[in-house]
């Protein structure tokens, strides 16, 4: 008889002494128990000092007897605690019966060892097939990390050369700016030098006129130049006259805007780039041309009808504009090569019937000036471009 087959019951008898052990009053469990009584369940190391410890004490085995259940602790086990008449030959024989069917058990484990065996094998045979196969996947995820390092260093060389592009492209529409203040300060001053030398010639004409009255020496009376006849003086065209919107309502905001467009007959003329830049200044000026013209041709769906003057014909086509803005009353000019939208856009309101009211939409003063002098109501490219939608 082994501890083995006593197993149980002396898993019993554990738990009947820690049971005690708890209790302040007796019964008490053997001394000689205090060691296995440390842990909760009963470990293999103690089991022979349990089974000593109850057949060196029959009041504790006796206790551990009254709660023993051959079902539950075996029948070699409830001999052996409960120790009935005659019950050293019944565990000898009940041990013999149970040598076969334990031979059986082993025989039946012996099988599901080796069954259990083999499939390791085939575990191990897998895991050496899963592990070649990450060992490839590995080489080629290297490769592919190696792809993407050298397409980062050509994405970060593309956009490398994009900001130097970039920056190109600012500092040339900086320079283009300077050369567009340089030019109308250059205008400035022709046009200043232009009004001085008139005013030296009136006066010039006057002197000679004054002396000619006053009896001066002529080299000759009938070498006088004739006089022009009254009839033969050219008519002096009618004086343009802005559009005066309702009292206390100012051109440049959003309400004189609103009624200078409602005006019969009114016409637009605006400075493209000039309100484009100041609307959307980060886009090229093909972007700019466009958002413009769609902004345009959604805003001007009334009477009036725009005009917008673009610089650059020798450049762009006149025909390089929005399909909505052809479909609408959105009118496209580019200034001839050598000549500014300021110039076409003053010229446009010199042609344009002195009895027609005229809108000119810019911010450079040149060209504010020479509208205003002209008659025409003056629109800023910034009320303009917050016009529109």
């Amino acid at each position: 008889m082994t501890t083995a087959e006593l197993r149980r019951v002396l898993e019993l008898a554990h738990m009947v002494a820690r049971s005690e052990q708890r209790r302040s009053s007796p019964p008490q469990p053997p001394a000689a128990l205090a060691p296995a009584l440390t842990t909760a369940r009963l470990a293999p190391a103690f089991f022979e000092l349990v089974r000593a410890a109850v057949a060196a004490n029959d009041d504790f085995r006796l206790r551990v007897a009254e709660l023993a259940d051959e079902r539950e602790v075996g029948v070699v086990g409830w001999l052996w605690v409960t120790r009935p008449p005659g019950w050293e030959a019944d565990i000898t024989h009940n041990g013999a019966a149970l040598a076969p069917e334990l031979t059986i058990k082993v025989t039946a484990l012996e099988f599901e060892v080796a069954r259990l065996s083999g499939e390791l094998d085939d575990v191990r045979r897998e895991a050496t097939s899963l592990r070649a196969r990450l060992d490839q996947a590995t080489d080629l995820l290297a490769v592919e990390r190696q792809a993407v390092a050298d397409l980062a260093e050509l994405v970060d060389a593309a956009e490398a050369d994009a900001d130097d592009r970039r920056r190109r492209a600012v500092e040339l529409e900086r320079r283009a700016v300077r050369a567009e203040a340089q030019l109308g300060a250059e205008r400035t001053a022709h046009r200043d030098t232009r009004r001085e030398l008139d005013k030296l010639i009136a006066v010039a004409v006057g002197d000679s006129t004054e002396a000619t009255a006053a009896g001066g020496p002529s080299a000759d009376p009938a070498a006088e130049a004739p006089k022009p006849s009254t009839s033969a003086r050219p008519r002096r065209r009618p004086r343009r006259r802005p559009y005066r919107s309702a009292r206390g309502v100012l051109d440049d905001s959003p309400a004189g805007l609103d009624e200078l467009v409602k005006v019969p007959g009114v016409r637009v003329l605006v400075d493209g780039y000039n309100v484009a830049k100041t609307r959307w200044p980060e886009g090229t000026l093909e972007w700019q041309r466009e958002r413009l013209l769609s902004s345009m041709a959604a805003k001007f769906t009334g009477q009036a009808s725009p005009d917008v003057v673009f610089d650059g014909a020798d450049t762009y086509s006149s025909t390089l504009y929005s399909s909505a803005a052809r479909r609408s009353k959105v009118r496209v000019t580019w200034s001839p090569a050598g000549v500014t939208a300021d110039d076409v856009l003053l010229a446009m309101v010199d042609r344009i019937d002195p009895g027609v009211t005229v809108v000119v939409v810019s911010t450079d003063r040149e060209v504010a000036e020479g509208a205003a002098d002209r008659g025409a109501n003056v629109v800023s490219s910034w009320s303009f471009a917050n016009w529109l939608p």
